[in-house]
């Protein structure tokens, strides 16, 4: 909805009512990803924490995974089946232009293929190595955590474009309070400062600000969710 329409009465009761709704639903998720990540934190840290062999547990039989697209995707879907996420358009599900959208995603590939060239000359150059390449190097893990960072992000910058109206302006305040929520991480400021996955760290943080561009000129969230999960792969091929 455009900004100047905010000002009309019965549009502005509708818009408040979404963007209240929905940007419950993303502090709620805010809360839960930080309590998360300080429980995760004390138990890869501490020998003695008591979900340390939870944790350990559920990393050998894969439930973290379960537990990861349960929180990332399954949130999002469950507040668009309580009305308050409900909106394909402004979420990159509908109304996409196909052959515009591809086209775009394949020139963004391009882009991003230069840009990993540079990365892994710098990486050889530093002996950086397996230092970007992730825990996991598996093919099909890199689809299934680009769709986890794509409906994530997409679910952050939801309740900015319901009040601005405006995708660029909603896309950055969207990639800025998932920015703040990663900085956040305790996980996260270890390896952002430890020698030997700091460049991982960053990686991150160039993915979300990239991708949160790319949606802008996009707007296909299954465009940018294989371009997403072709860099992932990409990267750790060149990292390996």
């Amino acid at each position: 909805m455009p900004l100047r329409d905010f000002f009309l009465p019965h549009r502005r009761r509708c818009a408040i009512g979404h963007t209240l709704q929905a940007s419950l639903w993303v502090a709620a998720s805010v809360l839960v990803y930080l309590a998360a990540s300080l429980v995760l934190d004390t138990a890869e840290t501490s020998p003695d924490a008591p979900f340390r062999r939870v944790l350990l547990r559920a990393r050998q039989t894969g439930l973290d995974r379960l537990a990861g697209l349960a929180y990332y995707v399954g949130l999002p879907f469950v507040a668009m089946l309580a009305g308050a996420a409900d909106f394909p358009l402004h979420l990159g599900l509908a109304g996409m232009d196909w052959p515009a959208s591809l086209a775009r995603g394949a020139g963004l590939g391009v882009a991003v293929f230069v840009g990993l060239a540079g990365i892994a000359g710098y990486a050889r150059r530093h002996g950086l190595g397996q230092r970007a390449s992730g825990k996991s190097n598996t093919d099909w893990d890199a689809w299934l955590v680009a769709l986890c960072q794509q409906a994530h992000w997409a679910f952050y910058r939801l309740p900015a474009i319901l009040l601005t109206g405006d995708f660029l302006l909603g896309t950055s305040l969207g990639a800025t309070l998932a920015l703040l929520e990663r900085v956040a991480d305790p996980r996260w400021r270890r390896q952002a400062t430890s020698a030997d996955a700091a460049l991982g760290a960053w990686l991150d943080v160039a993915l979300l600000v990239g991708m949160s561009a790319a949606f802008y000129l996009v707007r296909n969230f299954f465009v940018l969710w294989g371009v997403h999960a072709l860099l992932i792969w990409a990267v750790r091929k060149a990292f390996r």
